[in-house]
């Protein structure tokens, strides 16, 4: 597979044997979908990571769609039942095979993500664009399955940092997590990684794409925006500055009680970097001083 290596090294070490056989066959795979299916296979996307993403054509309808797949333990129809929880702001979901870990979707053109606008200078309009998402998709959501992780079920990961940070930065995370969760009436399906990259330009409407799928308080869909970092935080700015500015507007636009707001982005920059401890054996320092910051922040 061509230019796919970073792919394939990650299939090998999160699904050992099971992902090499896989990949083995997924030629075959592709092969059996297209049949079933009834598409022409077109090409793989650049950049994979975990799952397999190519475009198809529909042989009745020449549309143009998006084929994803996954390893046995990959999550792959669960991001399909969560997109099907939905009616807008999400691709449409065409064909759902659960044995072959495998799904059909709409692709969505022209595909610009969100931090196209971060990187014009648009940091605000982007963040309430996120806002507005927020708002669209928790006010439209139809019965959901149980399987879905609750997010305190998630707690745990952050004793991974007991002993490589400060102690009190860990026990208010600690302490402000189990808070934040203990009231679940208001719980909704969540989108879990709602970033810049996973908010992608459909026409002329932002759609999302890439859902981890959790349980837990409307107000948490705020935290990856705030803690993740890749390309997405203007350089001209000190990140206290960005990180100040938008938890601002999320408390502007979002009807939810501004405490809670930078309380949830607290925790889950807390929750990331304990997840990246956990991936690279190391402590992400921009992490910590991105929950330094939301934690000091004046709003």
């Amino acid at each position: 597979m061509k230019n796919q290596s970073s792919f394939i090294a990650n299939i090998h070490t999160v699904y050992k044997e099971v992902g090499k056989e896989w990949l083995e066959k997924l030629t075959f795979h592709i092969a059996e979908l297209a049949n079933q299916w009834d598409f022409r296979f077109i090409h793989p996307l650049a950049n994979l990571t975990y799952h397999y993403v190519a475009l198809v054509e529909l042989n009745l309808t020449k549309e143009i769609v998006i084929l994803k797949m996954g390893p046995i333990g990959s999550n792959i129809v669960q991001e399909a039942q969560w997109l099907c929880s939905f009616h807008h702001r999400v691709p449409r979901v065409l064909n759902i095979d659960e044995n072959r870990n495998a799904f059909l979707m709409e692709y969505l053109t022209p595909g610009d993500t969100l931090k196209s606008l971060v990187q014009k200078g648009e940091d605000d309009a982007a963040t309430r664009i996120i806002s507005q998402t927020i708002l669209e998709l928790h006010r439209d959501q139809d019965e959901y399955p149980s399987s879905y992780k609750h997010l305190a079920d998630l707690m745990p990961a952050l004793s991974q940092l007991k002993g490589l940070i400060d102690n009190g930065l860990l026990s208010k995370a600690q302490s402000l997590f189990l808070d934040l969760t203990l009231d679940r009436t208001q719980d909704v399906l969540l989108h879990g990684d709602l970033h810049h990259d996973n908010i992608l330009l459909s026409g002329d409407t932002w759609k999302v794409i890439d859902p981890h799928g959790y349980i837990g308080s409307p107000i948490a869909e705020i935290g990856p925006m705030i803690h993740n970092h890749f390309d997405c935080f203007p350089c001209h700015e000190p990140m206290q500055k960005i990180i100040e500015t938008r938890l601002k507007i999320l408390c502007e636009m979002l009807p939810y009680d501004p405490k809670s707001i930078q309380a949830w982005a607290f925790c889950l920059t807390m929750l990331s970097t304990a997840w990246d401890f956990e991936d690279n054996q190391k402590v992400n320092q921009l992490k910590i001083e991105e929950a330094i910051a939301v934690d000091s922040a004046k709003l």
